[in-house]
């Protein structure tokens, strides 16, 4: 179909109709305008995790991964350690004993790293929910169309004393129209969503990566400051909550 004829297809159509294929078309738009804005932030943030990994992977204590941190852009991989390291950096102050003070560290630090992904992961996510809306809606919104045109051309028919295959078969395809609009708008975004969703499980298994590997980091650095008995029953606190991480994800 070309230009003219999806031009004179809007134009014979009824005004609820072309408001509908108006709004089609916005659908359209926004969608593609998000995957392409969700892909390239989706891609820059994988590249920024598997490098971040890496390099935290190489840190051996705290100290080197404070300094560490010190530098380098602010990515969300980045954001994730930085509330860490500023937790634990805080909490160095507390006045109690070093076995108290290693729960107090991992507790608390675990809990901040935990939000900071779970608010990494709300921001990532962000127009996403427009992508699972068009693409259930804009099927509906297509029907409704061709439901309404199939219904305002048989009412026009019934006025006619003898209604031809030619003018039946106008009438139909005009009624068509908005479910192929509709089917347009729903498939890209439906194949995006599913797409961008599971990359974002990909980076919210990335961050949790970088968050054990901090705890493991800073474990082993109190570790030399605390008797074994006393960080033995804060890693079992630990064990017990620190996996379930949830960070936002969707099921």
């Amino acid at each position: 179909m070309d230009t003219i004829d999806i031009f004179a297809v809007f134009n014979s159509a009824s005004p609820l109709i072309q408001a509908e294929y108006v709004l089609l078309l916005v659908m359209s738009l926004a969608s593609w305008a998000i995957i392409f804005a969700k892909a390239i932030q989706f891609y820059r943030a994988r590249k920024d995790v598997e490098r971040d990994l890496d390099a935290i992977n190489k840190i051996r204590s705290m100290d080197e991964l404070v300094q560490d941190m010190r530098n380098g852009s602010d990515t969300v991989s980045r954001k994730l350690i930085r509330e860490g390291v500023l937790e634990y950096e805080q909490l160095q102050r507390v006045e109690a004993t070093p076995g108290e003070r290693a729960r107090i560290l991992l507790e608390n630090v675990r809990q901040a790293m935990q939000e900071e992904g779970i608010a990494s992961s709300r921001r990532l996510s962000k127009s996403l929910d427009f992508l699972a809306m068009s693409a259930n809606a804009a099927p509906l919104m297509g029907l409704f169309g061709t439901v309404w045109g199939i219904f305002h051309s048989f009412q026009g028919f019934s006025a006619m004393k003898q209604a031809s295959l030619m003018v039946v078969g106008a009438g139909l395809a005009e009624a068509l129209g908005t479910t192929i609009a509709g089917l347009l708008v729903a498939i890209p975004a439906s194949v995006a969503y599913n797409f961008l969703v599971g990359k974002l499980l990909s980076l919210e298994d990335g961050l949790q990566a970088i968050s054990v590997v901090f705890m493991t980091i800073m474990k082993q650095d109190l570790a030399e400051h605390v008797e074994p008995l006393q960080i033995g029953e804060t890693k079992r606190s630990e064990e017990q909550s620190f996996p379930a991480l949830q960070l936002g994800r969707k099921r």
